[in-house]
């Protein structure tokens, strides 16, 4: 797969674009999206008795831009993962909103590693059966033990983006029964920069994509709670500084959200939860 040059970013923004910049990207829906005032995920919270039976950890390729996040059948191999999506993909905050995330040192944001961690073989049924947000908290044991990490939860008014019906109504198409009936996961396939497609999606789970390539959380305050069928393309200027769009008579994000979907993007400040990191260590990679 061959990826645009992008220069003049950080490492975690070069990161969000060789995730979205691939065509036909299609993945189950991932990173959280947190209500106002409302815990992600508790930092001492225990998901499962489960554990990982083998963990590896190692830093990752110099310059490496191909990243892989997301479970596998019998654990997770995450490669080439910057420290600070790692540990924002593990306490539920999103793997790139960054405001809700205080404290870190900066070169977590630079530093990529490769971590893979398997549950033992008569364990992988029962891994299977575990929510993505069960297996995603399986992950901050190894972050407190190989990372030494420490974390502890505030809650801050922040700004944000709260996303309501617009004055004409929303145009969401919802799932069909049928559709719903097969229990299908939620899907988001991202069509080239600026253009995506949502199946059996809620409003939370399109926040949850949009919120960090806006780099700003963004809350929905439609009161919409069905599952829906949708496409939304825009003008992806908000993702890089220098890197032109595909189609530039596409409209802005803000237009699009009203003009597409009925909806809009309205500046406000919520209170939010946020992550701040006390301590945080390079690895004794194995």
């Amino acid at each position: 797969m061959k990826m645009r040059k992008v220069r003049s970013m950080n490492f975690s923004r070069r990161f969000l674009l060789c995730i979205v910049a691939t065509t036909a990207l299609i993945f189950p829906v991932a990173f959280g999206q947190i209500p106002a005032a409302e815990s992600p995920r508790t930092t001492g919270m225990a998901a499962t008795q489960l554990d990982f039976d083998v963990v590896s950890v190692k830093p990752g390729k110099p310059g490496c831009l191909l990243v892989q996040i997301g479970p596998s059948p019998d654990g997770f191999h995450l490669q080439c993962i910057p420290l600070s999506a790692l540990i924002r993909y593990a306490y539920g905050y999103g793997a790139f909103n960054d405001e809700r995330v205080l404290g870190e040192p900066s070169w977590i944001k630079f530093e990529a590693y490769d971590v893979d961690a398997k549950v033992e073989f008569g364990d992988t049924g029962t891994f299977d059966k575990l929510s993505l947000e069960q297996k995603e908290t399986m992950l901050q044991p190894i972050l407190k033990s190989r990372f030494k990490l420490g974390v502890h939860q505030e809650t801050k008014v922040l700004p944000v983006y709260a996303l309501v019906i617009g004055k004409g109504g929303d145009k969401l198409k919802e799932s069909s029964p049928d559709d719903l009936a097969t229990k299908t996961l939620p899907t988001l396939r991202m069509r080239g920069r600026g253009k995506l497609e949502g199946h059996h999606c809620s409003i939370k789970e399109m926040l949850s994509f949009l919120s960090p390539l806006q780099g700003r959380t963004i809350v929905d305050r439609t009161g919409l709670s069905g599952k829906y069928e949708f496409t939304l393309s825009w003008t992806p200027n908000s993702m890089t500084t220098d890197a032109p769009a595909e189609d530039e008579s596409r409209p802005s994000i803000f237009t699009a959200v009203q003009e597409q979907l009925g909806l809009k993007l309205e500046v406000q400040k919520a209170p939010l939860n946020v992550l701040v990191v006390d301590h945080v260590e390079r690895p004794s990679v194995n």
